[in-house]
């Protein structure tokens, strides 16, 4: 037996009907599809989590520079405070993570979407200066993209003053 029809919603005391919009069509996946897809969610909160950590552990040392109306220019007009590279190189790392699992979502809620869902995350390496808990973690991304290799990322030369960095498809 079917369960009954939800009572409308009521809102300052006027009756407002439900909704009969479709729920979002999404993609289907198989089973094992579904549980590689899984895994490398997770493995990416965990590298995220941990970089995380990291940007704090950064910012009490100092190095996440300075930000706002806290930013001062010197006499040759740069800025005063910049964050440190290995600052920096952890922001990019999460925005590529975060990029690619916005965009994984994104296509997986687009049946018709001609856009293809992306490859993998850009950065797909450790950095020297990472743990060995997280060069094992991004270990554990690079099986689970096999062939991808991320993008080739370059610094150019006024990257403080041009507002960061550029990525290339290597």
């Amino acid at each position: 037996m079917a369960a009954p029809p939800l009572p409308p919603y009521q809102v300052q005391g006027q009756s407002v009907p439900q909704s009969t919009t479709k729920p979002i069509p999404q993609r289907s996946l198989s089973p094992g599809a579904q549980a590689r897809e899984r895994e490398r969610v997770s493995v990416i909160l965990d590298i995220n989590s941990e970089i995380l950590h990291e940007a704090i552990r950064l910012q009490e040392e100092g190095k996440g520079g300075l930000t706002g109306s806290d930013v001062s220019v010197d006499q040759n007009g740069a800025d005063a405070k910049l964050p440190a590279m290995e600052y920096v190189d952890c922001m990019r790392r999460l925005q590529a993570n975060l990029a690619y699992l916005a965009a994984t979502v994104d296509a997986h809620h687009k049946t018709n979407s001609k856009r293809a869902e992306p490859a993998g995350p850009a950065i797909m390496e450790a950095s020297p200066t990472h743990s060995p808990d997280l060069v094992e973690k991004y270990g554990q991304l690079q099986k689970l993209f096999p062939g991808w290799k991320g993008l080739q990322w370059k610094m150019p030369p006024s990257a403080s003053s041009a507002g960061g960095p550029q990525n290339v498809q290597a």
